[in-house]
């Protein structure tokens, strides 16, 4: 992560959350990704240190209120529907549908590939308590 500074106050941001604010004349660390947004600014890179107590930023900030797609939360899902055992959601090959598997997942879980619901499908195809 390089150390540089600008003559001027810029804001450097990007789409990926990252936001620095560099004081005009302050040695300050920019993340990689902002690296080209920096020297389009002006922005040079410097030997100077970084005043005390400044931190580098290491990543991006992470939305925690966004609901994740685990493999239990999938596999629970797939297991419900599985255990229902209607026609209308399983496909012509027997894997069940995606949408009827995102129907059964909790609210707010991103909407799982097809592959992803092929995949603990086939691993649910050894579970012997569906079998009987």
């Amino acid at each position: 992560m390089p150390v540089m500074k600008s003559l001027r106050d810029v804001r450097l941001s990007n789409t990926a959350g990252h936001c620095v604010p560099v004081p005009g004349g302050v040695p300050t660390f920019i993340p990689d990704p902002l690296y080209e947004d920096a020297i389009a600014a002006g922005l040079i890179i410097t030997d100077e240190p970084v005043p005390a107590g400044e931190k580098p930023v290491i990543e991006a900030p992470v939305e925690e209120e966004d609901t994740v797609l685990t493999v239990d939360s999938l596999e629970q899902a797939v297991r419900t529907i599985l255990e229902r055992n209607d026609e209308n959601d399983f496909k012509n090959d027997g894997v069940p549908k995606v949408y009827s598997v995102a129907a059964e997942l909790p609210k707010g879980c991103p909407k799982p590939t097809a592959t992803e619901v092929a995949d603990v499908y086939a691993r649910l195809q050894d579970d012997i308590d569906l079998v009987t």
